[in-house]
Formats: C-alpha cells, structure tokens, sequence
C-alpha cells in the first residue's frame, strides 16, 4: 500500500525573529487603518504585553478569549470588531487567542449574529474577511498559519 502524495498551500506569511513583535503595528497598518488586538486577561495583565500594546494605544482591546474559544467568546469578539468598525485583528497569544481572532475575522463579514450557524448548523464561510496579524506567544500550535 503507498501512502498518498499531497499539497498544502497556505497565503500566509511568517515573520520571525528578536524585535518582529515590536513592529506589529506597523504590519497591521499595511492591511487595514483601524486595528482590534485580540488576547487573553492573563496575557494583557503581563508587563512585557502591556508594554506591547502600547503601540496600539487608540485601539480597542478585546481580552475575553478563553482557553478552547468558546461560540459566545467568537459572538463577542465579532460584536466588539462591528462595534469599532475594525478592519484588521492583531491576536496575540496562543491558539485560543489567535483561532478566536480568525473566527471573529470571518464571522465579522458575514452579516450573521452568531458563529454557531458556521460552527455546528453546517453554514459555510464566503470568502470574504477581515486580515489578521497573528503574533504567538507559544510554540507548536500552528495557528498562526
């Protein structure tokens, strides 16, 4: 029996490396002028984090992700994102932060009040969403691609 070749092609682009944090703001201005940042209350309570988004001082901070997101977390999220009128997602954090971030980024284009139709009712996402700048603070995740 041979195991199967496949692909897997993803349009995202990875920076890394010492001082790529400290240019997120800058990333995220090259996809949209009114940035959200989206983490935990653990993560946005840290010094070093608090010290981060300083950089995003004039924009909301959505810091209500719990650890596996839950429908409400992503409903928020996408309210607070309308509420704004955001047009970028800055997540920082491990993958609860940054899948909520790319759910409420979709969920947000979709007219829809609830993720729950795309989560557990069968709904598909259009094409359509918001860019999200991803910055994680854990290894081995992958949510960030």
């Amino acid at each position: 029996m041979s195991t199967p070749v496949w692909s897997f092609t993803l349009p995202s682009k990875v920076t890394f490396g010492a001082g790529a944090a400290a240019k997120a703001a800058e990333t995220a201005a090259c996809y949209g002028e009114r940035p959200i940042v989206v983490t935990d209350r653990t993560l946005a309570a840290l010094p070093h984090i608090r010290r981060f988004l300083e950089q995003f001082a004039v924009s909301p901070v959505f810091s209500g992700v719990e650890p596996n997101p839950t429908v409400a977390n992503v409903d928020a999220l996408a309210a607070m994102i309308r509420m704004y009128g955001a047009d970028v997602v800055v997540a920082i954090g491990g993958g609860s932060a940054i899948d909520c971030a790319k759910a409420a980024a979709c969920l947000t284009c979709t007219g829809e009040p609830s993720v729950r139709l795309f989560h557990s009712e069968g709904g598909k996402f259009g094409a359509d969403r918001l860019p999200v700048v991803a910055l994680p603070t854990t290894a081995g995740t992958g949510a960030e691609v």
